[in-house]
């Protein structure tokens, strides 16, 4: 009948899903429409209404099935369900054309419809942070901009932001320059001529690195000393030795090529620095586990340049402070400055605290000085040989040990007077 003709031809692919739902509506309640008139009938063509046992449109496009009347996709890919206006994929997901507006997608989790609504169920590490059901939990939590919860961002203005396992945090790159400062609690033991005391050494020195990996390939060059008084045994007078500032900011000295390790490339890490030796006015074999010599023993180097054995530093002689005597009598002159040598040895291991500072402890095994000569105070004349003998006898002799330190980035290229403001 022309009425069971249109319920079978009305689904064809491409029809829409409203005809579909009519079709499968006629098969279910099993209308039939007749013609007004009672004329002839229009003929099925011979082979139109079976294929392979199955009822077929009148073109030849789809066969239904045989039972219900409901119509099925040539390929098998789409059926109208008996008992609902849902279209069904045959893999088993849901397309409901008449109360959800889209499909419901969910390619982490699970998808429904329910009450023309798209809700979504997500598996573990997926979330739906744009409130939108259709496209399912669209958002990984291990993303630097939805870690662990939607919205949750990850920042790092100092290191490189990153998401692990829902948490956020920082991987560092220490390439560039830093400051750094060392500062040492010493004592010393008294003398024929000095009296045994203790003050802090401060040493500052800049640090230039690469990064690669949990190793920071560095070169470390001195950028300042600060040294304790000491005082006179037999009268009432209180020195100082002191490194001009000149000497480290002309950035003639040598630098030191010492890697810096790390346990790890984000802020907690351990780092630890190796011992590493700083020479002024001086070059040794062994600098870091050499015997100091008397100056006779030590090889003098110019690095200030001034025709001078070694490097040319002073003795305060203000305020408080009064330059040391060449001799042992109250009659012998005054040493106005002294030529000399240095040596400086210390390893670190700290906490990486961001990626842009670390402290902890140093270890400072050696802080060494020895007197080549001097310049006679309100004299045109250097010391005699035993005269500066006898400097360089009283040089303190430093008990070291546990320190502290300080590291902090500072802008590339920064200079010594950069570098000593960034950590007073």
């Amino acid at each position: 009948m022309i009425g069971d003709m249109f319920c079978r031809t009305g689904r064809r692919r491409g029809a829409s899903a409203g005809l579909a739902l009519c079709v499968a509506a006629c098969g279910r309640i099993g209308v039939e429409l007749t013609p007004l008139d009672e004329g002839p009938r229009f003929p099925s063509p011979p082979d139109a209404g079976q294929e392979n046992g199955a009822p077929r449109d009148l073109d030849g496009s789809e066969p239904v099935e045989p039972e219900s009347g409901v119509p099925v996709d040539r390929d098998g890919s789409l059926v109208v369900e008996p008992d609902s206006d849902v279209l069904v994929d045959l893999d088993g997901s849901l397309e409901n054309r008449d109360r959800c507006p889209t499909r419901c997608d969910n390619s982490h989790g699970t998808a429904s419809c329910e009450g023309g609504v798209c809700s979504a169920s997500c598996a573990v590490g997926y979330a739906d942070c744009d409130a939108d059901a259709s496209n399912g939990c669209e958002a990984a939590l291990d993303s630097i901009t939805s870690c662990g919860r939607c919205g949750t961002v990850c920042a790092g203005a100092q290191g490189t932001p990153v998401c692990n396992a829902g948490v956020c945090g920082l991987v560092c790159d220490l390439t560039g320059t830093f400051a750094l400062k060392v500062t040492q609690q010493t004592t010393w033991p008294s003398n024929a001529n000095l009296r045994a005391g203790s003050g802090a050494h401060e040493f500052w020195l800049k640090m230039s690195g690469v990064h690669s990996g949990t190793e920071v390939a560095a070169s470390w060059t001195e950028c300042g000393r600060s040294v304790p008084e000491f005082r006179a045994s037999a009268v009432n007078e209180t020195f100082r030795f002191d490194l001009p500032l000149s000497i480290f900011d002309a950035g003639d000295l040598p630098s030191s090529a010492v890697a810096l390790s790390l346990s790890s490339v984000a802020p907690g890490a351990t780092l630890v620095l190796p011992s590493a030796a700083f020479l002024i006015g001086t070059r040794m074999a062994d600098p870091i586990d050499g015997s100091w010599p008397s100056a006779t023993g030590l090889t003098s180097v110019d690095m200030d340049a001034d025709g001078k054995p070694g490097v040319t530093m002073s003795y305060l002689d203000t305020g408080s402070y009064i330059a040391p005597r060449v001799g042992p009598t109250l009659g012998d002159a005054r040493a106005e400055r002294p030529y000399a040598a240095t040596r400086l040895v210390f390893s670190l291991r700290g906490t990486l605290r961001s990626c842009t500072s670390s402290s902890g402890a140093a270890t400072v095994s050696h802080i060494d000085t020895g007197i080549f000569g001097c310049k006679i105070q309100g004299s045109a004349r250097d010391c005699s040989a035993g005269e500066a003998s006898f400097l360089d006898q009283n040089c303190l002799r430093y008990a070291v040990g546990s320190a502290t330190y300080a590291l902090e980035k500072v802008a590339d290229g920064a200079s010594c007077i950069a570098v000593r403001a960034a950590l007073p």
